[in-house]
């Protein structure tokens, strides 16, 4: 409550006073409410400053606020970024969606790769919130994120391991069919297009793991890998299915370029292989299928390819064959 007192006077004399009283509850509630919030607000500015780094962006691009924690992540100090344009933060590749979506008055969430002052490159979850006026008007932007690289890291890896020869290094069969299907569907949009699979399996591998053991069978493995590398060129791509067993998709123009780069790959897998002090002699038969002509589906294809292989196999290995209806 609140009073206001008047003397009330006669001939100079007070004779009493009047009171004024004003009602002012509303008014401290709404003091104490303001205080509150003034404090949750503190607190949830203290919270993300300790959880999370925080950037505020205005309308026009501009930095106008980071907190120690953005500073310690980025390696950039506060100097370095007040005041510049947001793209100065370390922020890499398009972002055409993200804006998209902010301008529009959108929060957007997402994972980005973001870069540290000295080039480094680091992984967030981020979230951007527009702050707008009475008015509706986009003021600021309000990002959010934190650093999840080691999490990134771990799912990279395990993408990897399901995808890839622990062997090897090479991709394996579910990466083979996922791409197989990705050039099929490539070459189901372009009429020209054109290219090879190779199924190449090693004549005697078998008998490599039986006299030498599976341990020198796997070095040689690694170094049957290394020569097809470099027996391949850009484009081209190497997978292992299993065992002694690879497949070759070659990007070729036409026939003779396929013959070419097989009779290639088959002479240099004939020579001598120097692994871990002993020398093994082996040979290769590789099957060919071409698409579109040998079929245009990854299974037709790999069957094609295993038939030629087999043929070659049948008439005395160490050869390769192109598939022939």
């Amino acid at each position: 409550m609140y009073i206001i007192t008047l003397p009330v006077k006669v001939n100079n004399q007070t004779v009493g006073a009047y009171a004024i009283l004003h009602d002012i509850t509303p008014q401290k509630e709404a003091e104490e409410q303001l205080a509150y919030t003034m404090k949750e607000l503190e607190n949830i500015k203290y919270a993300l400053g300790e959880s999370a780094s925080v950037m505020i962006i205005n309308a026009s691009g501009t930095i106008t606020y980071v907190n120690d924690m953005y500073v310690q992540y980025s390696g950039y100090e506060k100097e370095d970024l007040l005041g510049k344009y947001y793209r100065d933060a370390g922020l890499h590749h398009d972002h055409s969606e993200l804006l998209e979506t902010i301008k529009s008055g959108k929060v957007w969430r997402g994972q980005l790769e973001m870069g540290t002052k000295h080039h480094q490159s680091y992984w967030v979850s981020k979230t951007i919130v527009p702050l707008k006026d009475i008015d509706g008007n986009i003021t600021h932007y309000v990002s959010i994120h934190n650093d999840i690289t080691e999490q990134k890291a771990l799912e990279n890896k395990l993408h990897f391991e399901a995808t890839h020869d622990s062997l090897t290094g090479l991709p394996n069969r579910a990466m083979l069919l996922k791409e197989l299907n990705k050039v099929i569907e490539k070459g189901q949009r372009k009429s020209d297009e054109f290219f090879a699979l190779l199924f190449l399996d090693c004549d005697n591998f078998k008998q490599i793991n039986d006299e030498y053991g599976h341990h020198i069978g796997d070095e040689f493995l690694k170094a049957y890998t290394k020569r097809l590398k470099s027996c391949v060129r850009k484009g081209d791509r190497i997978y292992r299915l299993g065992g002694d067993e690879f497949i070759i998709i070659l990007n070729v123009t036409n026939g003779r370029e396929i013959e070419q780069i097989a009779r290639r790959i088959h002479v240099s897998l004939q020579q001598n292989w120097n692994v871990r002090g002993y020398c093994l002699r082996t040979t290769t038969t590789i099957g060919v299928s071409i698409y579109p002509e040998d079929g245009e589906s990854a299974a037709l294809l790999l069957k094609n390819a295993d038939d030629a292989l087999y043929k070659g196999k049948r008439e005395g290995k160490n050869n390769y064959i192109l598939y022939q209806t």
